[in-house]
């Protein structure tokens, strides 16, 4: 038996946010940096965070766009979105979800995007 690699396809950060899970309650969830409550359609900066030693990305934090929102040092990406409420089939139920890359209402949206993933960290 051979070990198979998935095979792996060149995405952008907006396009591996997109739909993650931000909160179980999709009433909301607090600001990271104020407190203040983010509804869906709120927009938001999130950290998208990849754990050491893992493949998959999270959401670890979000705050409002007024809010500074500094990436811990373990491979993440700054991402800009809005809050939405994503329906889980399996469970029947719903939570927030982040909609990454949508509209480009804010000037800081047409910058790059900070990252502190080095190139050896695929």
């Amino acid at each position: 038996m051979t070990d198979h690699q998935p095979d792996q396809l060149p995405a952008s950060p907006a396009q591996i946010a997109t739909g993650l899970p931000v909160a179980a309650d999709p009433a909301g969830t607090p600001c990271r940096q104020c407190g203040q409550l983010l509804r869906p359609g709120t927009p938001v900066i999130a950290i998208l965070a990849r754990p050491t030693k893992t493949a998959s990305w999270r959401i670890s934090a979000v705050a409002c766009r007024g809010c500074p929102l500094t990436p811990p040092a373990h491979p993440t990406v700054l991402v800009a979105g809005t809050l939405t409420t994503c329906a889980q089939p399996r469970t029947q139920t719903h939570q927030l979800c982040l909609t990454a890359g949508t509209r480009q209402s804010h000037r800081s949206h047409a910058s790059p995007i900070p990252t502190n993933v080095s190139d050896s960290n695929p």
